[in-house]
């Protein structure tokens, strides 16, 4: 949710990828100058799926098509505001603010197994982590004054909660590790990350962001972690095992959410206030698309086999689908009023939260 954003006055001198024109500089300590873009989009990708130079697209010997059903909507009462899924994508898990609580669904059936309630303030966000085996859900006020900031821990075998993880301002999404290890936490008011112990629940670590970062992802490895950092345009690198920025990237407008491709090194995020997305190669830190969207895309995802993302544009009420190869939007799906978040599950199925109209969409995909 974008809220309104104090900006804070900081200096910072981390390398720095500048774009001029169709050229993107990367200025590092060492001045390094790295390559410019060329025509069309340039992966760099390695290994046995590398595509010839000349094709500008991931890596699949034959174009495929994505096509995209909306097929169902489930009522939710009470202010849907983001959506998580279990591992397998038979359970989700739901925050909404009135009650403040997570709502825990049978992606089978769209019916209500169970609810958390969350007493500390108004549950703003939810991760799981890979095993299945917690949540973790963001509780603040939506203003910078709020006294309430914690990361709160849920057992999702007996839907309690096991701890509350203080933080010293408004905590975001957070970001779980690919071993479950450690999560990142941004904290958007205040400039910074935090890095928690999951084992623990305990902070072990801060790291200094441009204002304000608003989505952490973490890289396929897990070595970097990417940050959104919404009132500086820019996605901040992050080296996990050093937890200090390497480089800062120019994005678009007001990056909101981002998410690392699950299968190739490519990290999108969406531009809240300039209807798009940057598209960027993790691998080289190279700016290798900017897609115009809906108005004010507010979160983002892959398809499970990182050919498409979806997008969801909280201003004009719908979907957008990206084909990832192209990097063209292919589809657009109405969805409901206020959409906040999806989730996509493994078996082909993505859900959508509808703030304003009280209600999840859900749609089935299918590539050919």
């Amino acid at each position: 949710m974008p809220g309104k954003h104090r900006r804070e006055p900081r200096a910072w001198h981390w390398p720095i990828l500048h774009r001029r024109g169709g050229l993107v500089a990367v200025i590092a300590a060492s001045c390094l100058l790295l390559a410019g873009l060329g025509v069309g989009l340039d992966w760099g990708l390695t290994g046995p799926e590398q595509p010839p130079a000349a094709v500008p697209v991931l890596a699949t010997p034959h174009q495929a098509a994505l096509g995209v059903e909306h097929t169902a909507s489930w009522s939710l009462p009470g202010s849907p505001t983001f959506i998580s899924l279990s591992p397998d994508g038979r359970t989700a898990y739901v925050t909404r603010e009135n009650p403040s609580q997570v709502v825990v669904l049978d992606t089978t059936t769209g019916h209500q197994i169970g609810t958390v309630p969350i007493p500390a303030g108004p549950a703003q966000f939810v991760s799981a982590s890979h095993d299945g085996k917690r949540i973790y859900v963001s509780v603040f006020e939506d203003t910078p004054e709020s006294p309430v900031h914690e990361i709160d821990v849920i057992d999702t075998h007996t839907l309690t909660q096991t701890a509350a993880i203080a933080q010293t301002a408004r905590p975001f999404r957070v970001a779980v590790s690919p071993d479950d290890k450690r999560l990142l936490v941004p904290n958007h008011d205040i400039a910074q990350v935090s890095v928690v112990d999951a084992a623990t629940n305990q902070i072990t670590g801060v790291i200094d962001t441009p204002p304000n970062p608003h989505w952490v992802s973490f890289s396929r490895d897990g070595k970097l972690a990417f940050a959104a950092n919404h009132m500086s345009n820019i996605v901040s690198v992050i080296s996990m095992a050093t937890q200090r920025v390497l480089a800062i990237l120019p994005v678009g407008i007001s990056p909101h959410s981002i998410a690392a491709n699950p299968r190739y090194p490519i990290m999108a995020n969406t531009d809240y206030n300039g209807d798009d997305v940057t598209m960027c190669n993790s691998d080289t830190l190279r700016v290798v698309a900017t897609i115009p969207v809906g108005h004010n895309p507010q979160d983002i995802v892959w398809s499970p086999d990182g050919r498409f993302m979806f997008v969801v544009n909280n201003g004009s009420n719908n979907v957008s689908v990206i084909d990832a190869w192209s990097a063209k939007v292919i589809d657009t799906i109405p969805v409901g009023s206020g959409p906040t978040s999806i989730a996509v599950g493994p078996d082909d199925r993505a859900y959508v939260t509808n703030q304003n109209s009280n209600n999840l969409s859900v749609l089935q995909f299918a590539t050919t």
